[in-house]
């Protein structure tokens, strides 16, 4: 089953992304300047690629991949149909005279309108889950650019069409730091336990359709309270820092890593076996020694656990997960700095 408010937002956004096609074929057409339709040319095909990646996230989220990523769904759907029919309006609207400055009045307004933090959660998700640079959001910043900078270049000098594009791109600079806070762990850098969590779950939907064996390591910092207790909190904090670098050093690119809590670590690892993590564990607690300051000796111990998901992804995941943790018990109770399981 799927979550139908979810592929709701995934189509509403898609459906305004089709409007912008729409709108700049339109001015591309109505140019008389080869030049300034060439920029609406290519802003429409832009468009058109991120119609693309909508599709494919849609598929995704009819297929169970997606996992419930936002807070209010409702608010969010209710908000998206509002954009959708503000767009239409500016649609039937256009610009009324044709010159360059309406034209770009009408654009700039067309991507005030379609810029909704939906689209920056969406972008940086899948860019957790795939690779970064694979979604629209990683060349955002470019598309603004380039229109404010043709609008330097075409339009008489104006200082509220200035204006309104760069506080277009500070909206979407905002977006994207708000996108990035509700995951992120703000001592570590590393994901926080819900944005892991999301990324797992989607990841774990992802192995089940494709039969991938799946790999989770639950690694603790050994002896924490210790250093805490002995060198201070701030020592502390630091240690952490250092192991969550070392760990994301060590890991493949395809591996998920997040802060899971307190002084505990978390790897999802996507299509491994039991050597293969294994192996990487070791070079996980390996590199996690070498994190070690002049004052401040620091070791882990790792729990593994992979397995095929072949039933339900998400009590899968719990499970791979609940026995990564006994066995990280396992390993604490052996002596410490080492793996045990995988």
């Amino acid at each position: 089953m799927y979550d139908r408010c979810l592929l709701d937002i995934a189509k509403l956004c898609q459906s305004l992304e089709k409007k912008a096609v729409t709108v700049y074929r339109r001015l591309a057409a109505n140019s008389s300047d080869g030049n300034l339709a060439s920029f609406w040319k290519r802003m429409a095909k832009e468009e058109t690629e991120h119609l693309d990646y909508w599709r494919q996230l849609a598929a995704l989220v009819r297929n169970g991949v997606i996992p419930d990523i936002f807070d209010e769904k409702l608010a969010i759907r209710a908000e998206l149909r509002k954009l959708n029919e503000r767009v239409e309006r500016l649609l039937k609207l256009g610009p009324r005279d044709q010159t360059v400055l309406s034209s770009f009045a009408l654009a700039f307004s067309l991507e005030f309108s379609v810029l909704h933090p939906a689209m920056a959660r969406f972008w940086r998700f899948t860019e957790m889950i795939t690779k970064p640079g694979t979604s629209p959001g990683s060349t955002y910043d470019t598309h603004i650019r380039e229109f404010i900078d043709a609008a330097h270049r075409h339009a008489p000098a104006d200082p509220v069409l200035e204006l309104f594009g760069e506080a277009i791109g500070a909206l979407w600079q905002n977006y994207q730091i708000v996108a990035h806070t509700a995951e992120t762990d703000w001592l570590t850098g590393l994901l926080n336990r819900r944005g892991l969590m999301d990324a797992c779950r989607a990841l774990a939907h992802l192995a089940k359709r494709n039969q991938f064996v799946s790999g989770v390591l639950m690694i603790d910092v050994d002896g924490f309270k210790k250093i805490n207790d002995t060198h201070g909190h701030l020592a502390g904090d630091d240690v952490l820092k250092l192991v969550g670098q070392a760990i994301q050093r060590t890991v493949r690119h395809s591996d998920v890593v997040g802060r899971y809590g307190g002084d505990e670590f978390l790897v999802y690892c996507p299509q491994i076996g039991d050597h293969g993590q294994g192996v990487l564990a070791d070079k996980i607690r390996l590199a996690i020694r070498q994190a070690s300051t002049p004052t401040v000796s620091v070791t882990a111990s790792v729990g593994a656990a992979c397995q095929r998901i072949l039933k339900n992804p998400e009590r899968s995941l719990l499970g791979l997960i609940a026995l990564a943790d006994r066995n990280l018990y396992a390993a604490k109770a052996a002596g410490r700095d080492r793996v045990v399981g995988g």
